[in-house]
């Protein structure tokens, strides 16, 4: 939301300003350069940016093999995905992703081992700590992903160490419209780091009459979600699949300063009054010292987070890239600030 209020991050911010992609799912090279706090990536179906997040949550994750876990199920329409998180299913070798960040360059291999019998990926980090001298200094962890499946679907367990966080970024998440942590465990998050109130004036600004988003137990004793309005309340999961991925997204980006937040194509099931409500949530959620790095199919989208961002004085921390895989190469343009409302008819034909 809009405010005249001044709300810097204490502390310098860390940022993840690049990352590069050796094989990795339809890029068989690419890198992405210049990332800003708020970073939107667009472009066509198949042009890369999904798995440009993926890439991301696997490299500079900070929960290891969950984060593998996340990045290989997100693609369930697969009875066995497994071997497609390699470029061609592994037949070129293995996949290599790194990102660079404020501190060290993290570098991460990804291999899969016999896929087609035990969907076994084996992962290897290594971690430069010198940017002037590359490889003057090592710390490397394994960690491996073991992935089951039957006739049912899949059924896995992550184990092994997650590496050391990148800098000063405490969390990464990765969030899907429909997709993660129930409800009522956001909401117990969102509270205890002082962020309930602010998802509270978010959502009032597009549910009319709303008092208060509250957690109560249902009828079989368990814990559920609900609007609160001066005639009752209303459980979230039945409000309407737009209000409730507005309110999955409001609660998941309330984290703390130094998050680095991973956004999948936010407007899905979103009416326009809620995609805006959406936009100047992730520009305070930048303001307050987060990196949003997001894919989107909405131009609606796009010119909200420009207009919040101008509104809040913070235009320059914005960047839209659009991207586009020629022969498996991920190609990109980069449209910093100001610049990205002049490059909006290459933008729109994409979006189109």
């Amino acid at each position: 939301m809009a405010t005249n209020e001044t709300h810097k991050p204490a502390g310098p911010r860390t940022l993840v300003t690049g990352v590069g992609i050796t094989r990795l799912r339809g890029i068989r090279q690419g890198t992405l350069d210049g990332l800003a706090p708020l970073t939107i990536l667009v472009g066509q179906n198949g042009s890369g940016k999904s798995t440009v997040l993926d890439a991301l949550l696997i490299a500079a994750g900070t929960s290891g093999p969950k984060d593998l876990r996340r990045v290989i199920e997100r693609r369930r329409h697969l009875s066995i995905p497994t071997p497609w998180l390699t470029w061609r299913a592994g037949v070129d070798g293995a996949s290599f992703v790194h990102v660079l960040s404020g501190g060290p360059t993290r570098y991460v291999e990804i291999a899969v081992e016999n896929s087609q019998l035990t969907n076994k990926v084996g992962v290897t980090a290594s971690f430069s700590w010198s940017e002037d001298d590359i490889g003057a200094a090592y710390d490397e962890i394994r960690y491996e992903y073991d992935c089951a499946f039957d006739r049912h679907g899949p059924f896995s367990r992550g184990s092994g160490d997650a590496p050391p966080p990148l800098d000063r970024i405490r969390t990464t998440r990765l969030i899907e419209p429909a997709m993660g942590s129930d409800l009522h465990i956001l909401l117990s998050e969102a509270t205890r780091q002082g962020g309930r109130r602010t998802i509270e004036r978010l959502l009032a600004s597009v549910i009319d009459d709303l008092l208060s988003v509250q957690m109560l137990v249902n009828d079989v004793g368990k814990p559920e979600v609900h609007l609160e309005f001066d005639w009752g309340s209303v459980p979230v999961a039945v409000a309407g699949d737009g209000l409730h991925a507005l309110t999955r997204l409001a609660f998941m980006i309330a984290a703390p300063s130094d998050a680095l937040l991973l956004i999948e194509e936010p407007e899905v099931h979103m009416h326009p009054r809620a995609l805006q409500a959406a936009a100047r949530a992730m520009v305070g959620s930048v303001k307050a010292g987060n990196q949003i790095i997001t894919s989107t199919h909405s131009l609606d989208l796009i010119d909200h987070v420009l207009d919040a961002a101008a509104a809040d004085e913070v235009l320059d921390d914005v960047a839209v890239f659009r991207t586009l895989i020629v022969d498996g190469e991920l190609r990109s343009s980069r449209f910093p600030g100001e610049e990205a409302r002049f490059a909006r008819q290459q933008i729109e034909e994409d979006l189109r």
